[in-house]
């Protein structure tokens, strides 16, 4: 049994990035650059007005002449202006060279093809300069940035109709437990609704992340079967019960027939411990407890940052944030707990029904709070860690 720190630092470095990728630019939502992108053109690609107004040719007095207009997207190259005129101009369109500023109209009075300037403005304001936010072949965005809306739109606006990311993984999840039915279905004495495959897939689909669950039947070689079939379709292979000790729990031993090599197994933490970690030379495998709670946590942990470093992601981790405990907590010391919390300000309440069964609490949770292994009681006021829940 290992410490949850080291769990994470052996997921980490036994997994290493995916195979590069070209992708059309739409659908490169939630992957991560494999090379830097270099802009092909300056951007601004041309001097343009940042308001609607007047572009004019500064002199001494506060009147000019109108001699032109300015739409967006027509051409100003051979508009002249001299001093003492002025271009009706709107937001967007491209300044003439001979511009000294553009004049906000809230600020003017038009009267027929004369206007008047009635405060003062700054010399060059209003005006949004060539390549002001990136030169032609500087680096646009760098390898291993991920690709949100805001970078999506910033390459298309140059131009980029396609990117080299990092393929993202295949993932499974393999569902174990004869006494588990679908939703929909009678419960008979003894059965439970299945509900971690559409939890875990709810939270990596969250994430940025597909994956399809499949069921087995609780016996040896059906498990062995189809984990034999599984690993050789995923990049992935996340598997919910059947890890611990009991009769019935053949995922551990299957794993072990099929060439799984062990990483750790048993993870000293709270809601959790059975957590096991291996791979292959294609696959990486997680065995999650059949809790419900402790298999969302360990997805969250555990799961996430191996399919981070597998885009190529710079910060694989959950954002982490140190804030004061609102309430009281002890525990015996060696092992870390997990507890769910809520985030009010600068303080955080660990919640109710903490229970590895219990996903009640969870779903109000917008945190997981992390109390180191060593720890035996926290006071309110405390500083604590908290894993920011997406």
């Amino acid at each position: 049994m290992i410490s949850a720190n080291k769990a994470i630092e052996r997921i980490l470095e036994t997994t290493s990035t995916l195979e590069t990728i070209e992708i059309p630019l739409p659908k490169a939502l939630g992957h991560t650059l494999s090379e830097d992108v270099l802009s092909s053109i300056d951007m601004p690609p041309f001097d343009n007005s940042a308001m609607d107004g007047y572009a004019i040719n500064a002199w001494e007095s506060n009147t000019y002449t109108v001699v032109s207009e300015i739409r967006a997207g027509a051409n100003a190259t051979d508009i002249l202006l001299n001093p003492g005129e002025a271009a009706r101009i709107f937001t967007g369109a491209m300044v003439p060279e001979s511009c000294t500023a553009v004049v906000k109209q809230e600020i003017t009075t038009r009267n027929g093809n004369s206007v008047a300037i009635t405060e003062a403005f700054k010399s060059g304001g209003n005006i949004r300069k060539r390549a002001e936010q990136i030169e032609t072949g500087a680096i646009a965005l760098t390898t291993g940035t991920f690709l949100n809306a805001a970078a999506i739109g910033f390459l298309q606006m140059l131009g980029i109709t396609s990117v080299k990311v990092y393929r993202k993984p295949t993932i499974k999840l393999l569902i174990t437990g004869d006494e588990l039915v679908a939703a929909g279905k009678t419960l008979e004495p003894g059965q439970i609704y299945e509900s971690n495959g559409i939890t875990i897939i709810s939270a990596l689909r969250e994430l940025g992340f597909d994956a399809a669950s499949v069921r087995v039947n609780d016996d040896y070689q059906s498990t062995v079967a189809k984990v034999k079939e599984l690993l050789l379709e995923c990049d992935v292979l996340i598997t919910s019960g059947g890890i611990s000790v009991g009769d019935y729990d053949f995922v551990g031993k299957a794993m072990e027939q099929n060439g799984v090599r062990t990483s750790f197994y048993k993870v000293k933490q709270k809601p959790g411990k059975p957590l096991f970690y291996g791979f292959n030379n294609t696959c990486h495998v997680f065995a999650l407890p059949g809790n419900p709670a402790s298999a969302l946590t360990c997805t969250y942990l555990y799961v996430y940052p191996a399919l981070q470093k597998m885009i190529g992601s710079n910060d694989p981790h959950l954002e982490m944030r140190s804030l004061q405990l609102a309430n009281s907590y002890s525990k015996k010391p060696g092992l870390t707990h997990h507890l769910k919390g809520r985030i009010t300000g600068n303080l955080v309440e660990s919640l109710e029904n903490q229970s590895s069964s219990m996903l009640n609490s969870f779903a109000l949770s917008d945190c997981l709070i992390v109390v180191p292994e060593e720890t035996e009681h926290l006071e309110p006021g405390d500083s604590i860690s908290v894993y920011i829940l997406p």
